[in-house]
C-alpha cells in the first residue's frame, strides 16, 4: 500500500491561539505565521514518511494510529500559533477547520479498521467501511497563502 495522504490520516487543529487562562498572545505577522506553520508541517511530513505504510488490512489500524499521533504532534504546535487577525477567519474556514474534521473522521475509522482486520476476509471488511465525506483544506488557499509544506502535509503529495 502506498502512503495515505493526511486527508485520510487527519490533522487536529482545535483552533488557533493560546489555551484558556494563558496570557493573551499577539497575532503573528503573516510572514512569521507562514514560516512557523511550514516548519511544523515539514517536521510532521518527515515523521510521517518514516512510518512504514501498511502491507495488509491488519496493519492499517496501527498505521493510522501512528500517523495520527505524528500529525497531532504538529497540530499542537500549529494550534499555538495565533494567525494574523485579518486572516484568522479564512485560515479557520479553509485550513484549520477542515483539518480538525479530518482527524475526527480518522479517530472514528481507526477502531473500525482494527475490527475489520480481525474478520475472516479483512481486505473485504476494510473495503466495506463507509468513508465519511471529508472536505479537504482549500489547497489553492493554503498554497497561495504560502504554506506549501502544510499543503503537502494535507495531501501527501
Amino acid at each position: 500500500m502506498r502512503t495515505l495522504p493526511l486527508i485520510f490520516i487527519g490533522l487536529t487543529l482545535a483552533g488557533c491561539g493560546g489555551s484558556s487562562g494563558s496570557p493573551a498572545q499577539a497575532p503573528l505577522s503573516k510572514a512569521d505565521y507562514v514560516q512557523q506553520a511550514n516548519a511544523l508541517c515539514t517536521t510532521a511530513t518527515t515523521t510521517l514518511k518514516g512510518i512504514t505504510p501498511p502491507k495488509s488490512a491488519a496493519e492499517l489500524g496501527p498505521y493510522l494510529t501512528k500517523s495520527l499521533s505524528a500529525a497531532q504532534t504538529a497540530t499542537t504546535g500549529l494550534a499555538q500559533l495565533k494567525p494574523p487577525a485579518a486572516d484568522a477567519k479564512d485560515l479557520a474556514a479553509k485550513f484549520t477547520d477542515p483539518l480538525a474534521k479530518q482527524v475526527d473522521a480518522v479517530k472514528v475509522l481507526i477502531p473500525q479498521y482494527e475490527q475489520a482486520a480481525k474478520a475472516a476476509d479483512p481486505k473485504a471488511a476494510v473495503a466495506a467501511i463507509p468513508r465519511p465525506p471529508i472536505t479537504p483544506p482549500d489547497q489553492a488557499f493554503v498554497t497561495g497563502y504560502g504554506m506549501t509544506a502544510c499543503a503537502t502535509l494535507a495531501t501527501g503529495k
